[in-house]
């Protein structure tokens, strides 16, 4: 792939050539890619996973486009020279991390604090905090409050727990395109 800075002859140039290559603008430089013909090889099946799931972050890119709200949003997301498509099509093709669960401070009563620490490339819209006896039931679950832009999600647990020693806490966070990424802490 050639790379050139725009000049008086190329110029919003754009498309195929002669049927031999194709000229590409971005970020104000002009791209002369080979074009590339169809491959006579079926694709595997791990790359139609690939090719369906860009189906369906087009899709949802498409649509959050069209909402002005979500437009800014993911503008602002968008790395220079990228568009508020390429930046909502990113999020969808990445689910958020969870980078910590703190509970330092969950001692069994109700009222204590469990942290969750949830970054995304734009936006975490939800936590969701479950724990679990040792024995695998379900002792309490609920949402953990934090702000638009936060980090730092917090749960106050609502019922007392006598048996803190091998509970499970999981922690599941969600993104604005729905990808969703869990993590489970074991208590000691």
């Amino acid at each position: 792939m050639i790379q050139k800075e725009f000049n008086a002859i190329s110029t919003g140039a754009s498309g195929k050539f002669s049927n031999q290559v194709t000229l590409r603008n971005k970020a104000g430089k002009l791209f002369i890619c080979k074009n590339k013909g169809a491959s006579s090889v079926p694709p595997t099946e791990a790359q139609q996973g690939v090719m369906s799931m860009f189906k369906r972050a087009a899709a949802y890119a498409k649509k959050a486009i069209r909402d002005l709200d979500l437009r800014k949003l993911y503008q602002a997301a968008a790395k220079a020279g990228a568009t508020a498509y390429n930046a909502a099509v990113a999020d969808y093709c990445k689910a958020p991390k969870i980078t910590g669960v703190l509970t330092e401070t969950y001692t069994g009563n109700a009222g204590d604090i469990i942290m969750v620490e949830a970054t995304d490339d734009v936006r975490v819209t939800g936590v969701n905090v479950e724990i679990f006896s040792p024995a695998g039931d379900l002792l309490e679950s609920g949402a953990a409050t934090g702000g638009t832009d936060a980090e730092d999600w917090t749960y106050t647990t609502t019922l007392p727990n006598t048996d803190v020693a091998g509970c499970r806490v999981v922690a599941t966070a969600v993104d604005m395109p729905g990808n969703i990424t869990t993590t489970e802490v074991v208590l000691a």
